[in-house]
């Protein structure tokens, strides 16, 4: 049986909490608006309405993303969500890359706080070369897929939802994945086998950009249980009162 989020706990909504994510084992890519943010390679920290060069990683893999182009980069805003800051990007052609190391293969957990103004892709594994990367972004819009080199899609059609901020989560796991919104789960089924490849794109893929506002990553090397997915959204939702 699927429960919503409060079924389970509730949270200060907009308070802070001490859970680390770091204290769930297999975290590799965090990041957040509100650390980290930089306007050169990583000495600088950006200023409001400021460009951003380097989002550091706050899980200590050192998988920070930049982008080297000036005009590509995307804005630093603060006191948006809950009186916390967002990196925006413009769905012209910003983005922020990250090559990463070592690679993530599935099971992968990914939990996403965001809102999409207008796009088709807003995280986008990086193509290798061997056209075996797989996405998360708007299809039919409004909508989500995740495609993977097999042709598997698993799609949750969104409503209003997605165009505000909200807590997106996605357990990719081959035929068992699951696509999670704001602490409650959506659709279940197959998103194919696709690895996470060698990094990640914010933003956009290839020509195809997406106006977006993006608050906080996690990605885990794992499927989380269910107490740890609690422990996370419990966490998020402390940070951003989302729900």
């Amino acid at each position: 049986m699927l429960f919503p989020f409060s079924f389970f706990s509730s949270v200060n909504a907009v308070g802070t909490t001490t859970f680390d994510p770091n204290s769930i084992s297999g975290l590799k890519l965090w990041l957040k608006g509100d650390a980290g943010v930089f306007s050169d390679a990583g000495i600088t920290p950006a200023v409001a309405d400021g460009t951003v060069q380097q989002w550091n990683d706050q899980s200590g893999n050192g998988n920070h993303v930049s982008e080297a182009t000036l005009g590509a980069r995307p804005l630093f805003k603060t006191g948006i969500l809950n009186g916390r800051s967002i990196v925006r990007f413009d769905g012209s052609n910003d983005r922020l890359s990250v090559s990463l190391s070592p690679t993530i293969g599935q099971p992968t957990t990914i939990y996403i706080v965001m809102k999409v103004i207008a796009g088709a892709y807003y995280f986008y594994g990086k193509n290798d070369g061997g056209g075996s990367d797989y996405g998360y972004g708007i299809i039919n819009n409004p909508g989500t897929n995740i495609t993977s080199n097999a042709g598997a899609t698993l799609q949750y059609t969104y409503g209003s939802e997605l165009f505000t901020y909200g807590i997106h989560a996605l357990f990719l796991n081959g035929g068992s994945s699951e696509i999670r919104v704001n602490g409650i789960s959506r659709v279940i089924g197959n998103a194919g086998t696709s690895r996470l490849l060698p990094g990640i794109t914010l933003g956009g893929a290839a020509t195809n950009y997406s106006e977006v506002d993006y608050s906080e990553i996690l990605v885990y090397d794992s499927i989380l249980s269910l107490s740890d997915r609690i422990s996370v959204e419990n966490y998020l939702n402390s940070r951003y009162n989302i729900f």
